[in-house]
């Protein structure tokens, strides 16, 4: 993401849609996806492990692309929030669920989303 342009990168991302909100949090009662928890959990590990910073943006899109080659409809969200100046955010869902970007997801407004209807 450093040295391409972002238009470069989007087409791959999928449609660029307009936020309209989030999806609805599944069912309390419905059992977790253990193919979820794996790539949140994985991208996360690998992360941390390399020598430099991974970003929510890089994060998400990682994951996206590990769920779509499972063949797993994903939901990429842009988002904004100001504080000192302008912050922007990205976090994925699938299947209703937040996969990666969860913990600071509430303290951003969503601008855009790449992919699936929500």
């Amino acid at each position: 993401l450093k040295w391409l342009p972002f238009r470069w990168i989007a087409p791959g991302l999928g449609p660029l849609l307009p936020a309209r909100g989030e999806p609805a949090a599944p069912d309390g009662n419905a059992a977790p996806d253990p193919m979820l928890a794996r790539v949140a959990r994985v991208t996360g590990l690998l992360a941390a492990a390399l020598p430099w910073e991974c970003a929510c943006l890089v994060r998400a899109m990682a994951a996206l692309r590990v769920l779509r080659r499972r063949g797993r409809a994903t939901t990429l969200y842009l988002g904004v929030r100001r504080r000192s100046g302008l912050e922007a955010h990205a976090w994925l869902y699938c299947d209703g669920r937040v996969v990666t970007g969860g913990r600071e997801r509430p303290e951003f407004t969503p601008v855009g989303r790449f992919g699936g209807a929500a």
